[in-house]
């Protein structure tokens, strides 16, 4: 929830209102077969998450269980015949605890963080047409990253690649680059200026090693990266997960 909002935020920008929608109020339904029903702390984990990672307002899907076909009787704060249930009432008891300082939190945002991590539009769509499990390993290897640094204590903002190329990379003392196996020189160049202005990049291995349409480069890296990072490539091994996922 935390890292989904966190990305949210970054795309909506800073000082705009950022509202988590369709929180899960109830069991999520699939035609005849009800999920685990979430309890009251549940609801309190899920709203003090959302709040936390810079949400202006929660609303819940839904109040009641849900009518329509395949969502028949899910999802509802009440139960299916409108009685109430401690998910309603944790929902309530934490609504009016905030509402007693709405402004703090319909005006708030949570302050600029020391670490970001580069999200970037042509990398995601060039795993997204790749292998088949590519965009899976992409997603994954973002969630290992944000983990990590919040195991750690450490608040990350995502940034964009039109973010990098204004300059704003400039407010953060270390940047992650996750699994960035297609970049453009431009966008490569926007990091090395970074580095050279005293900012620490992280990145995982072959950056840059395709172009932003997916033609490979013979150096195995972006335009510049050598430089930047002091290395050349020597090769690629694949390491399988255990079991051979």
């Amino acid at each position: 929830l935390m890292l989904r909002t966190d990305i949210c935020r970054g795309a909506n920008g800073r000082g705009r209102a950022l509202w988590g929608a369709e929180f899960q109020g109830g069991p999520i339904s699939t035609h005849l077969h009800l999920g685990r029903t979430p309890d009251a702390a549940d609801i309190r984990r899920w709203m003090l998450a959302g709040l936390a990672s810079g949400m202006h307002g929660i609303s819940f899907w839904n109040q009641r269980a849900e009518r329509s076909w395949q969502e028949a009787n899910g999802f509802g704060l009440l139960d299916p015949q409108g009685e109430s249930t401690a998910r309603i009432e944790e929902a309530g008891r934490v609504g009016r605890a905030i509402n007693e300082h709405w402004e703090l939190f319909a005006r708030g945002e949570p302050p600029r963080a020391r670490v970001a991590i580069l999200v970037n539009d042509d990398l995601y769509h060039f795993h997204e047409g790749t292998l088949t499990n590519a965009l899976h390993l992409f997603s994954f290897n973002l969630r290992g990253h944000f983990a990590r640094l919040w195991r750690l204590g450490y608040a990350v903002d995502f940034l964009s690649e039109d973010d990098v190329a204004a300059g704003d990379l400039a407010n953060y003392e270390v940047a992650l680059l996750p699994m960035p196996l297609s970049l453009d020189d431009a966008y490569m160049a926007n990091l090395r200026e970074y580095v050279e202005g005293g900012g620490t990049l992280i990145s995982d291995a072959c950056p840059g090693r395709f172009d932003r349409y997916g033609f490979c480069r013979r150096a195995q890296m972006a335009e510049g990266a050598r430089e930047l990072f002091g290395v050349e490539h020597a090769g690629v091994r694949i390491v399988r997960e255990p079991a051979g996922q």
